[in-house]
């Protein structure tokens, strides 16, 4: 299945040890390389294709990570040897790892570098309703593609809520450092959104990305879901000036989500004065101060000491 080499010497590396670190089904799976730095692994059995990352182990050289792309029924040998670099030594790369040398192939994973937000709020609130992000795709040997051998990446939603929500751009090739980028543009409906990159190779093979998870939350007030409460409901100030109490909102949308953060409350008192509004915070909570003094409230209640009516 594969060599392993001394990478500045290009001799063969015996006894190195070989481990499958992904997926997890053949993680911590072994060989020991033989005389010729040679390993195989055998009965990896995959329903899909599949990408599986090999690290190469030896005491006195920088361990070093490839990916292989294992499909149904198909033996799959590394294009190229790993090539270790002892320890505190250059490989002569202009990137100073311990990779494989040589042009990158075709597009083997499709790896997710930068996302800019991971939670978005519904369309049209004014607020945060797109997340850009990006992937890098990358060969079997984890080297990333470049101007020379390009790819269409294509994005998908396979999963939310059903609201108009949608990726732009859908299809956009790999520019020179192998990279891609697109957004996911909520719509009017909350809920978790799983988006996923995928390249359809020449010769059949489907490469898909991990799925993206961002959530859709966020969205305007709905009177089902809005409460307002006095910290202090009775307070003594009658006949005094300045007795305060919070006069507290908890808002949440249709959804039953908190509302948007800065969503504004504007407030009025019919007794007293209180504060002209308020902005909620993550939870749709937010606070404002009811003030005692004129004008004072008219109404006769029982047990108030006969406050005129």
């Amino acid at each position: 299945m594969g060599q392993v080499i001394n990478s500045s010497t290009g001799e063969a590396i015996s006894e190195a040890v070989v481990v499958i670190t992904s997926p997890q089904e053949f993680q911590n799976s072994s060989r020991i390389t033989d005389a010729d730095g040679s390993f195989t692994f055998s009965g990896l059995n995959v329903n899909e294709a599949t990408d599986i990352v090999i690290e190469a182990r030896k005491t006195g050289f920088d361990r070093v990570s490839v990916t292989v792309t294992v499909t149904p029924g198909q033996t799959v040998d590394l294009e190229n040897p790993i090539g270790l670099v002892l320890e505190g030594e250059d490989d002569g790369d202009d990137d100073g790892g311990g990779e494989v040398a040589g042009p990158s192939s075709g597009p083997a994973q499709i790896i997710l570098t930068t996302i800019t937000n991971q939670a978005i709020n519904i369309a049209e609130t004014g607020d945060r309703i797109s997340s850009p992000f990006t992937f890098q795709v990358q060969d079997s040997s984890g080297r990333t593609l470049t101007s020379s051998n390009p790819a269409t990446v294509d994005f998908s939603i396979i999963s939310g809520p059903g609201g108009g929500e949608e990726v732009t751009p859908s299809s956009i090739r790999t520019n020179a450092n192998g990279e891609v980028t697109t957004a996911l543009f909520s719509g009017n409906r909350a809920g978790p959104v799983k988006v996923q990159a995928s390249i359809t190779r020449d010769d059949g093979i489907v490469v898909r990305s991990t799925p993206v998870l961002i959530a859709i939350h966020g969205g305007f007030p709905d009177q089902q879901f809005f409460s307002l409460s006095l910290t202090t409901s009775n307070i003594e100030g009658y006949n005094l000036n300045n007795i305060r109490t919070s006069a507290v909102v908890i808002m949440g949308d249709e959804f039953s989500n908190p509302v948007k953060p800065g969503t504004v409350v504007y407030f009025n008192t019919t007794g007293g004065i209180i504060q002209g509004s308020g902005s909620s915070d993550n939870d749709g909570f937010l606070s404002v101060d009811l003030i005692s003094t004129s004008p004072r409230p008219s109404d006769n209640i029982p047990g108030s000491g006969g406050r005129p009516g």
